[in-house]
């Protein structure tokens, strides 16, 4: 190849967090970034990875907790988010927590152009964080 080069790359994903354009044509773009973001928000607020034992047979973490959004949130977010809770009440936290999935779904789009941007996800991430911080706190006496 007379003055022409070709470069040729190996991009690595982690399976379960890789979006479906990447993992079927190996097509790269912020919007598998953010697929991968909505992706660790689930696992984060689940506490459960996507390549989890229970996730088989067409079952995997963004059906478990699409299947579950609105009405079952409390079965799918980590226990440890409920217990102890002393400052806000159960209502809050799953309030925010579903506020949190709905934005993970927004990410996990099957198609990018269905994806939020990252600049969207960042911005929908704060505007949770300052409700949740401007919920009214419990008075707990100890």
């Amino acid at each position: 190849m007379n003055g022409q080069s070709q470069t040729h790359t190996k991009t690595l994903g982690t399976l379960g967090y890789i979006a479906p354009e990447f993992g079927s044509k190996g097509i790269i773009s912020t919007k598998v970034d953010v697929y991968s973001f909505g992706i660790m928000l689930m696992e984060i607020f689940t506490r459960k990875k996507p390549d989890d034992d229970m996730f088989v047979e067409g079952l995997s973490l963004k059906s478990w907790i699409s299947g579950s959004f609105p009405h079952a949130i409390i079965q799918v977010m980590d226990s440890n988010l409920l217990n102890g809770q002393e400052r806000n009440s159960l209502h809050d936290i799953v309030k925010t927590t579903s506020s949190i999935f709905e934005l993970a779904l927004s990410c996990c789009a099957d198609l990018p152009e269905g994806r939020i941007s990252m600049i969207d996800a960042a911005a929908s991430l704060n505007r949770i964080k300052v409700a949740f911080m401007q919920m009214p706190r419990q008075n707990v006496l100890k």
